[in-house]
């Protein structure tokens, strides 16, 4: 049976693993973590602490911790990082990554120096290399000053010709 949605589903939502300093501490006191060395994300994956969280994992202050270790996560609450400095720890927040949107507008920004670059290094034509006065359109190739008129059904007819030929140049009148 299907439900209907409830809510709002945020596509930019990140997700992270969550664990308690309650439970830090206990796999510090289980020695399944040294509080010696600086407890990172691998370390916390490795003991089994956490699981999932493909944008990192976030420090909660749930529970007591009296350990004096050094712990290295994405995130963290003000309440947890005010629960380990109060144990004599220190926690490190990795600055968040760039949002792809920013990425991607740098890239852009960078394409557009270079084609401009290359566009002031070349001597004629247009910063793809081609040369507008020679290039050929789709219909047929025009000398300057000629353009086309009409449909391409009318231009054959008033040629005379059958559908062979799709395309008649005609000279650009004066303005009268």
């Amino acid at each position: 049976m299907r439900l209907p949605k409830r809510g709002f589903n945020n596509p930019f939502g990140k997700d992270f693993a969550e664990v308690n300093v309650g439970m830090v501490q206990k796999f510090i006191d289980a020695g399944k973590l040294d509080a010696k060395a600086t407890i990172t994300e691998e370390a916390l994956r490795e003991a089994g602490l956490v699981r999932g969280g493909k944008d990192g994992v976030r420090l909660l202050g749930k529970g007591e911790f009296t350990a004096k270790a050094t712990i290295a996560v994405t995130g963290a609450t003000k309440g947890a990082i005010a629960v380990v400095e109060k144990a004599g720890g220190k926690v490190e927040v990795a600055p968040a990554p760039t949002p792809e949107h920013e990425k991607k507008l740098a890239r852009r920004d960078a394409n557009k120096a270079a084609k401009a670059a290359s566009a002031k290094s070349s001597t004629k034509g247009d910063a793809r290399g081609f040369d507008k006065s020679r290039r050929a359109s789709y219909l047929g190739s025009r000398a300057p000053g000629q353009t086309f008129r009409g449909s391409m059904v009318a231009r054959s007819r008033r040629a005379g010709e059958g559908h062979g030929s799709r395309c008649q140049t005609v000279p650009l009148r004066a303005k009268s």
